[in-house]
């Protein structure tokens, strides 16, 4: 994309989401302008489509995951959020 004299490149940031069949998020991706990724984040839902974990992963390693519980009429009881600043694979 170009300004409106076609002479300098625009860049924008782009962020991308998934949905599932019922319509739900289950991923939403963002990138900077130079097309890397910024952060993603991921969704996961029970079986009545509620919310129970929210996971966000930055290029950066500041990394959070965020889990819900429900009672059996399907409020919200409990948020726990969980803060991962080094994620070590191996």
């Amino acid at each position: 994309m170009f300004d409106v004299k076609g002479d300098k490149e625009i860049m924008y940031e782009q962020e991308i989401l998934l949905f599932d069949i019922k319509g739900f998020i289950k991923e939403e991706s963002s990138y900077n302008t130079d097309g890397s990724l910024d952060y993603s984040i991921k969704y996961k839902y029970d079986k009545n489509y509620n919310l129970v974990e929210r996971s966000k992963l930055r290029h950066d390693n500041d990394n959070e995951t965020e889990n819900y519980l429900y009672d059996k009429n399907n409020n919200l009881i409990e948020e726990k959020n969980m803060k991962i600043t080094n994620l070590i694979l191996g």
